[in-house]
C-alpha cells in the first residue's frame, strides 16, 4: 500500500506563495514614501530624493503590474477611474504646453494625480488577488499608519530648520496617514478594533493635536456623520458611547498634559479657533475664499477656459472682495500664488482642465463619496461577519475616501504626493469592496 501523500501546507502553495509576493511589492511601494517629505519654501535640496522615491515607486509599480499579469489580475471596474484621470491629466497637460507653461512645473503637477490612480491600480489588485486570509493586508494598513506618522517626525527633525516646536509647529509634521488614521475614531462606532487601531489613532491624535490644523477635525466629524448618515441607529450603540467616551477622555488627558508642561498647545487651539472673533473674520477662509474666486473668475471668463480651462501649470491668485479683507486684516500682500492646484481641489479641476478635461474625473470623485456611504449603509444593514477583516478593510477604505473628500473642499489635496496615495489606496480599497461583497450578477 501506498503511503499517503503529506498534506500540502498551505502557506508553503505556489499560489500562496504568489500572493504573500505581491503583497509584499505592494507593501514596499507603499511605505517608499513614509519618507517623503515637504520642503520649506524657496528650498530645493530635496529633489533628488523626491526624484529618487518616485524612481523607485514606479519601478516597483512596473513589477507589480507584471506580476499581477501572470497572476492574471486585472483592474477591473477601475478603467473607468484610469480613463478619466488620464482625459485630466493629458488635456490640461496639452493645454499648459501650448500656453508655454513650464514643462517641468507640468510634470511635478501631474505626478500626485498619478500616484493617486496607481495607487488605486495596485491596491484593488492586491486586494483582487488574496483568496482568504485579509488580515496581513489589514495590519499591513495598521502599521504603515505609525510607520508614516513617525516617520514624518523623524524627518522634520532632522531636515527643518529649527526642528520641531510646539509653539510654532504646523503642517509639517502630518504625515498623509493622518486621515486614515483619524478614520478609526468612526470605525469604532461599528465594530471592535485592535491594539494596533488604537496605537494608530493615538500617535496621528497627537500629532493633529500638535499641528494645530482645524481642517483635519472637520474631515473627522464628516467621517464620523457619515457612519452616523449611512445607518442612523449607530448612535444607540453602545460601541458608539465608549468610543466617543474614549475620544474625549483622550483628548481631555492630553490638554491636562499640555496645561502642565506648558507647551502652549491650547493656549494655540484657543488662539485659531477664536480668531475670527478678534478679527471680525479668519484671514485662512478669506485667502482660500478669494483664490476659489480667482479660480472660478478665469473658469467662466471665456468658453474657451470654461471647455479646456488654463493648462496644468496655470498660476492661480487672489481676488474679490474677501482678497481685500484679508490684507486688511494680516497686512500682507494678499498676492499668494498657487501652481495648478489651490486650496480647494474641485474648482481647481475646473480650472485647470475645464469641463473636457476636468468633468468626467470630478464627477467620479463625488460618485466615489456616494458609493462610499452606500457601501457603509449596506455592510451595516446586513451586518456581514462571514469575512470580518475583508469587512474592516471595506468601511476604512470608504471612510478614508470620504475624509480625503472632505479634505479636498479646503485644501490642495491633488496637489500633494503622499496625500494622493493614501486616497488612492481608499480609492482602490473602495472599488475592490463593491466588488467583492455586492459583485453585479
Amino acid at each position: 500500500m501506498n503511503a499517503p501523500a503529506p498534506a500540502q501546507n498551505p502557506s508553503r502553495s505556489p499560489s500562496a506563495r504568489k500572493e504573500k509576493s505581491l503583497l509584499g511589492v505592494f507593501a514596499v511601494a507603499i511605505l517608499v514614501w513614509a519618507v517623503d517629505f515637504r520642503v520649506q519654501t524657496g528650498a530645493h535640496s530635496a529633489v533628488a530624493l523626491q526624484s529618487a522615491i518616485l524612481a523607485i515607486y514606479i519601478a516597483l509599480f512596473s513589477r507589480f503590474i507584471f506580476s499581477a499579469h501572470r497572476l492574471g489580475v486585472s483592474a477591473g471596474p477601475l478603467w473607468v477611474l484610469i480613463l478619466a484621470c488620464a482625459a485630466f491629466l493629458i488635456e490640461s497637460s496639452a493645454v499648459g504646453l501650448t500656453m508655454s507653461q513650464p514643462f517641468y512645473l507640468i510634470v511635478s503637477n501631474a505626478v500626485p494625480t498619478s500616484i493617486y490612480v496607481s495607487a488605486s491600480v495596485i491596491t484593488y489588485m492586491t486586494l483582487a488577488s488574496i483568496k482568504d486570509d485579509f488580515l496581513p493586508f489589514l495590519n499591513l494598513l495598521r502599521l504603515s499608519c505609525v510607520v508614516f506618522a513617525v516617520a514624518r517626525v523623524l524627518v522634520v527633525a532632522y531636515t527643518w530648520r529649527g526642528g520641531i516646536s510646539l509653539l510654532t509647529s504646523r503642517y509639517e509634521l502630518l504625515s498623509s496617514a493622518i486621515i486614515p488614521s483619524l478614520a478609526v475614531v468612526a470605525m469604532g462606532l461599528m465594530q471592535r478594533l485592535s491594539m494596533l487601531d488604537f496605537i494608530a489613532l493615538v500617535v496621528n491624535l497627537v500629532i493633529a493635536l500638535a499641528s494645530v490644523t482645524r481642517t483635519l477635525f472637520v474631515a473627522l466629524i464628516a467621517q464620523v456623520a457619515s457612519v452616523f448618515l449611512a445607518r442612523p441607529s449607530v448612535a444607540f450603540r453602545a460601541s458608539a458611547f465608549k468610543g466617543l467616551l474614549v475620544l474625549s477622555l483622550a483628548m481631555l488627558l492630553l490638554v491636562v498634559l499640555d496645561l502642565s508642561a506648558g507647551t502652549g498647545l491650547t493656549t494655540r487651539w484657543i488662539q485659531r479657533t477664536t480668531i475670527s472673533r478678534k478679527l471680525g473674520a479668519d484671514p485662512t477662509a478669506l485667502t482660500r475664499s478669494a483664490e476659489t474666486h480667482f479660480m472660478l473668475e478665469s473658469f467662466e471668463s471665456s468658453e474657451k477656459n470654461a471647455l479646456f480651462g488654463s493648462g496644468l501649470a496655470a498660476l492661480t491668485s487672489l481676488t474679490g472682495p474677501d482678497a481685500a479683507q484679508a490684507v486688511h486684516l494680516t497686512d500682507r500682500n494678499a498676492l499668494i500664488h498657487s501652481i495648478g492646484f489651490g486650496h480647494e481641489d474641485y474648482v481647481s479641476i475646473l480650472f485647470v482642465a475645464g469641463l473636457v478635461g476636468g468633468g468626467g474625473f470630478l464627477l467620479i470623485l463625488f460618485l466615489n463619496g456616494l458609493q462610499s456611504i452606500s457601501l457603509i449603509r449596506r455592510l451595516e444593514l446586513e451586518q456581514v461577519t462571514a469575512k470580518e477583516s475583508a469587512a474592516h478593510i471595506a468601511r476604512w477604505g470608504a471612510l478614508i475616501v470620504l475624509g480625503e473628500l472632505t479634505i479636498g473642499f479646503l485644501g490642495p489635496t491633488l496637489g500633494d504626493r503622499d496625500t494622493c496615495l493614501w486616497w488612492g489606496i481608499g480609492t482602490g480599497i473602495l472599488y475592490w469592496a463593491r466588488s467583492e461583497f455586492y459583485p453585479r450578477r
